[in-house]
Parts: structure tokens; sequence; C-alpha cells
């Protein structure tokens, strides 16, 4: 008995190590972004958002297509998580009535940026009213959570990009299946702690790494005109002016049928209804994709048209819907702006272009607002 508990202590050992590991190091040691070392990964029932709780993190990282290559661009970013777990600072408002809820994917996030840049602190700031970035959860998650039905907001923005509007879910009622907040501090660390511990962040930072020494071993055997190609993942896709990453999936997506369009406009008339009889006021904000704005420096015949046909679906139900498209075409085009209105290395938005945003929905949040 002794020698088998023995052999089992050995088989265990190294695992055990990787644990402690992982567990003294802070929580980004071994991530390459924010938004990786903070996401809770396997206990989404025992945690209550999308992030730990009363977290505060700085550090600087590179953008979701490029680490490990030269076209990485290092910054610093700002994060810091509520007691829900989402990303907002709660010493800039501690109530429980928001004026406004962002509902939205990773770019509501603000994935890529500091905090200070994100879409619903230039809201509250420009327009003067509390707005909560619930992020990234769906339409049917915010319906459903208590704490909206208890403290509804007066409007909710649903916003979300191009390239993952189509796949919104269809309305359905039910229990939030998520945990409420920890009162105790002790339990939430063990529970945090239990999650990093199945992310296991130090073995995906090491076969990442891995795969790096791998590519450069392979790059030393092309000539240099194929180097930066061979530098990028299967998913990261070059731009034809060789400045700028484009999602290899979202240049690759086929173009949506009427029927597709004319399902997503049905659904989110769905939401504005339920919002309305909730009292609630909405307001569509579909967000183009970067290949959609830049579209001149992907190999397209025709630029995409998606969110034009979808913005005609959605003007037949009656949704108030900010025709973001034209506007961010128009802004990068400008000879007048030298800007990007997304980051280089990433697949999300710059601070500029989240400025062009609130530009877009500022008037129309201080209208329904009364501001």
């Amino acid at each position: 008995m002794k020698r088998f508990i023995k052999n089992i202590a050995i088989l265990l050992a190294p695992f055990m190590l990787l644990v402690a590991i992982e567990l003294t190091l802070p929580v980004d040691y071994f991530c390459f972004r924010a938004v990786e070392a903070l996401g809770v990964c396997t206990f989404t029932q025992y945690l209550p958002g999308p992030f730990y709780p009363w977290r505060v993190l700085d550090r600087e990282e590179v953008g979701n297509l490029a680490a490990h290559t030269s076209f990485a661009v290092p910054h610093r970013t700002h994060w810091v998580t509520d007691r829900y777990g989402f990303r907002y600072d709660e010493s800039t408002y501690s109530g429980n009535q928001f004026d406004v809820a962002i509902v939205g994917d990773s770019q509501i996030q603000g994935s890529g940026l500091t905090q200070s840049d994100m879409l619903d602190v230039l809201l509250s700031s420009r327009c003067h009213v509390h707005t909560y970035p619930y992020a990234s959860y769906s339409l049917n998650d915010f319906l459903n959570d208590p704490r909206f039905k208890q403290f509804p907001p007066a409007l909710v923005i649903y916003s979300r990009l191009e390239s993952g509007v189509l796949s919104t879910p269809e309305r359905r009622p039910g229990r939030f299946e998520r945990s409420g907040v920890y009162n105790n501090r002790q339990l939430l660390e063990f529970v945090i702690m239990g999650d990093r511990v199945t992310k296991m962040a130090i073995l995906n930072r090491a076969s990442a790494i891995g795969r790096y020494w791998l590519k450069k071993c392979f790059r030393a055997l092309h000539m240099s005109a194929q180097r930066q190609e061979s530098e990028l993942s299967s998913y990261a896709m070059l731009s034809t002016t060789g400045k700028m990453l484009h999602l290899t999936s979202e240049v690759q997506q086929p173009r949506p049928s009427d029927g597709e369009i004319e399902h997503c406009a049905r659904i989110l008339n769905d939401y504005k209804i339920e919002l309305e009889r909730r009292g609630i006021s909405f307001i569509f904000f579909p967000i183009p994709n970067k290949s959609s704005i830049y579209y001149e420096t992907v190999p397209w015949k025709n630029p995409p048209d998606s969110l034009a046909r979808l913005k005609m679906a959605t003007n037949r139900y009656g949704i108030d819907a900010v025709d973001s498209l034209p506007a961010f075409i128009a802004a990068a085009k400008s000879p007048e702006s030298d800007v990007l209105l997304y980051q280089t290395d990433d697949t999300h938005w710059s601070r500029y272009g989240v400025m062009l945003a609130a530009d877009l929905l500022a008037p129309k949040v201080k209208a329904l607002m009364g501001k």
C-alpha cells in the first residue's frame, strides 16, 4: 500500500508543481492579454460574471492576431472589474440603478483597450448618464438577470460585431445560471484559485512559445520575402498593404442570405418588444468588421453589404438602428485623419473607433434620456 501511495505521489508531483507555480505567480504571468488572465474558464456557474470579481490589473499586452510576431504592437492596458465580474470601475458609481446598459461582445468589453477608452466610459462622460458594460453576455442573459429585473435601465444598447450579429440567439425566458455576489471574500478567492487551476495558463503559454520557436526555425529555411507570412498563425491574414492583420475567418465569411438577414431582424424585434414591455428603450448598434472598413486591403472584388441589408431589414420592423458602416468608412477614408479605427494587430477597434461610436450614439442617448 505504501508503495502504491508513493507511486501515485510521484505521478502527481509534476502536476502539483505546475499548480503551485500557477497559483504563486501573478494571475497574468503566463497570459498574453488581460482578458485571458481575468476571464472565467470553467467555474462559470460559481462566479457571477465573465471575469474574476474585484480585480485590478495593469500590464503590457499585444493584439490577439500577432503574439510572438514582428507585427505585435505592445501597449499598456488598465483593467478594473466590479463585484459582479464585469469590466466596470465601481469607484465612478457604485449604485444599482444604471441609466444605460450596453449589451455586447468583446468590443464592448474593451478588449485590447485601457479602461478609460471603453465605450461605456465615453458615453457616461458625454451624455452625463450612468452606463454599464454588460459584456460579453447576451440579451437573453440580460433579460434573465435578477439584478436588471429589479433595477432596469432606461435604455439598452445592443452592440455586436458584424461577423457575429447574425448569430444573435433567439429570446428564451429562463433562469439566470450564474452565482450571486460573494459576500465572503475568502470563499471567492478559493473559487478563483480553482478556476485558475483548470485554466492552466502555464501550459498554454509553453505551447505558444513552442509553436513560436518552431515557426522561427521554419522561417530560417525560407527566403526573406516569405518570412512575414510564415510568422502568422492560420487564423491571421496579412493585408495587401503589409501593414495590418485581419482575421482569416472574417475575411472568408460567406455572404449571408436574405433569409438569414430577415431572421436576425426578427430576433432583434422580439427583444425590442420584450424590452419595451418592461419600459426599456432599445437601440441596435452593429459594429463593422475590420475588413469591412479596410476592404481594399483584403482580396475582395466587392465590399461586403450585410450591414446595409440588415439596416434595411431592421427599418421594416421599426428598430432604432445606427447606420454605423458609412460613418466608419468615411472616417477611415478621410484625408484629414491619419488614425486607424481598428488595432493593426488585433480584431478589435482602437480608441478612435470607440470615439467614433460614441459620437454616433451620444445624440440618440441624449434624446432618449432627455439630456
